[in-house]
């Protein structure tokens, strides 16, 4: 029997595991990434034509987008479906079948993420969007009586797509300090 031969250790460079300053590195850049594609998926909500939400409201929005949205939000999926004016066990019988919206949910639901979309570009265009999170910031707001609506909270107008429209205006007044 030959007789055994240790092999050398590894040097700390050989070792084919990322250093732990190579793996935050990594996790923070994977961490923009998801952030950019978050803010990506909003923006384009925001800006997309009449025509292009239209095509994608017939097409189907997918149950899942609901879960995303809340997931965002950080709210549980009850209060966005609350504020949507959507039933709550049809939205958990959509689940259980992996289904797609109504129409006119799927409408309300990117009529949400067009409202954080034109926040988040609103912030990127006039503030610093490190570390902002539109769609919790919406959250938040929509949620909080504000006195330009007489007190009431923009929440209690998610549930129609005018509502949706007459909160997002009130938004853009408040960019430019223009209330009507």
């Amino acid at each position: 029997m030959a007789p055994r031969t240790k092999s050398p250790s590894p040097k700390k460079s050989d070792t084919p595991y990322p250093t732990s300053e190579a793996t935050q590195a990594l996790a923070c850049e994977e961490m923009k990434a998801a952030e950019y594609a978050v803010a990506t998926t909003f923006r384009h909500a925001y800006r997309s034509s009449s025509v292009e939400k239209i095509a994608e409201i017939r097409s189907g929005v997918p149950v899942t987008r609901l879960h995303h949205l809340a997931q965002e939000m950080a709210l549980p999926q009850s209060t966005v479906t609350g504020y949507l004016g959507l039933s709550r066990s049809s939205v958990r019988h959509k689940t259980d079948e992996k289904r797609m919206l109504t129409k006119d949910a799927g409408a309300l639901v990117i009529g949400i993420e067009s409202l954080i979309g034109q926040v988040d570009t609103m912030v990127a265009e006039s503030g610093d969007p490190t570390g902002f999170s539109a769609a919790q910031w919406v959250a938040s707001w929509i949620s909080t009586p504000n006195p330009v609506m007489g007190g009431v909270a923009p929440s209690t107008f998610m549930d129609t797509i005018e509502g949706q429209h007459m909160v997002a205006g009130i938004l853009a007044m408040a960019q430019t300090s223009a209330y009507a």
